[in-house]
């Protein structure tokens, strides 16, 4: 188990910080059993991502929803069964589960992804004709 994992995402063009994602509560179990099935489970207590504009008027992006009764936001479960070559698995069952939402974007926010987003792709391109030219 994982109690917390954060990252962000900065423009190291401007120095500035975009956004930062928060994941709390991490859990992953797998269990093997006699019959070459494998059970595999994860719940992440907490997902939330955060606007790092000091201007937001809303600097909270996306959360669980406020519940009455606290439940984990994500639940995964798969159930495995190993073929014959033990190189290759069959999915028998897959099942996720996640809890309500709540997403508040603002338009300052959504501009500054997308000319964070764009300058990348210019560097990668320019990168890619580099490695050709």
């Amino acid at each position: 188990s994982i109690s917390s994992v954060s990252s962000s995402v900065v423009d190291s063009s401007i120095a500035k910080e975009l956004l930062l994602m928060t994941v709390k509560g991490i859990e992953l179990q797998a269990y093997g059993q006699k019959d070459g099935h494998i059970s595999i489970g994860g719940v992440v207590d907490w997902i939330q991502i955060d606007n790092q504009d000091p201007g937001a008027q809303k600097p909270v992006v996306l959360a669980p929803t406020p519940t009455q009764h606290h439940k984990p936001t994500l639940l995964v479960s798969l159930y495995l069964a190993t073929l014959e070559k033990k190189q290759l698995y069959h999915v028998d069952y897959c099942g996720v589960l996640l809890q309500e939402l709540d997403v508040n974007i603002e338009k300052t926010n959504v501009s500054n992804l997308v000319r964070f987003v764009s300058a990348q792709m210019d560097r990668h391109d320019e990168r890619g004709s580099q490695e050709t030219g």
